[in-house]
């Protein structure tokens, strides 16, 4: 039987590594498979064509960006169980099977993998990066803007995306989003886990067309870095009330 997951992807002018891509969400034995193109105008739709009879294709003729499109995909979704993939990475074997044993048996909504990377067309050795545990490893991340979860480490509950959303604002550029999700996270009191495999293969830098590249993706570490502080500060205000109200308490079951 199929398992009860989603696994979204979405695409624009990805021709060279989509298959990749694609073979390897169809090696997860999943119940579905979507991909948006959003607008390419190289030989994606030919690639997709080749897959139509195992996949779900969406062809969008205005380009509205990664964040939109992933939005888009859990909206059509049909699972009670969501994983995103890039067009240019691709899944490890039994990453989907194994994330979700994980996130059942830990009870949590959300979990993410560690990843590997393969940077300039295989010009650098292939690199594995074990992220930190949890949503406390997601808030020091964030804090030190160090190396974090990009979108297909993550597998979701459905219903998460009832309270949280991918940023399509344009403050947050593609290179963000990923970011701008675990903040939303952390703040909402979402509870994440880590689950201890590489499950994915990350390409980086491989071309400036790729739906998640951004040429100003430096520019807007600030103004993501403001927004985190902010959030500290919001968690740390709230943290000092509830303090307070408890010496308040205990104040007054002295008195007593």
């Amino acid at each position: 039987m199929s398992l009860p997951v989603s696994i979204i992807i979405p695409v624009k002018n990805c021709e060279e590594h989509l298959s990749q891509s694609i073979l390897s969400a169809i090696a997860q034995d999943v119940a579905e498979i979507i991909v948006i193109d959003d607008a390419s105008n190289d030989k994606t739709g030919l690639v997709l064509e080749r897959f139509r009879d195992k996949i779900r294709i969406e062809t969008r003729y205005e380009s509205k960006g990664q964040a939109a499109r992933l939005n888009e995909g859990v909206r059509l979704s049909t699972q009670p169980y969501i994983q995103f993939l890039d067009a240019d990475d691709y899944l490890n074997k039994n990453k989907v099977s194994e994330q979700l044993k994980h996130l059942v048996d830990y009870a949590v909504p959300v979990n993410y993998c560690s990843f590997s990377v393969i940077k300039y067309n295989n010009r650098l050795p292939q690199l594995s990066y074990d992220l930190n545990t949890g949503t406390y490893g997601l808030l020091e991340a964030l804090l030190r803007y160090e190396k974090m979860p990009t979108p297909p480490c993550f597998l979701f509950k459905r219903e998460v995306f009832d309270i949280i959303k991918w940023d399509e604002s344009a403050r947050y550029k593609p290179g963000l989003i990923d970011r701008k999700l675990a903040l939303d996270l952390v703040t909402k009191k979402i509870p994440v886990a880590h689950c201890p495999i590489v499950g994915y293969v990350h390409r980086c830098g491989w071309s400036g067309e790729q739906i998640s590249s951004d040429s100003g993706y430096l520019n807007q570490q600030r103004v993501f870095m403001d927004d985190v502080n902010q959030a500290i500060d919001e968690i740390l205000q709230v943290t000092e009330r509830r303090y307070k109200h408890q010496l308040e308490q205990k104040e007054l079951l002295t008195k007593c």
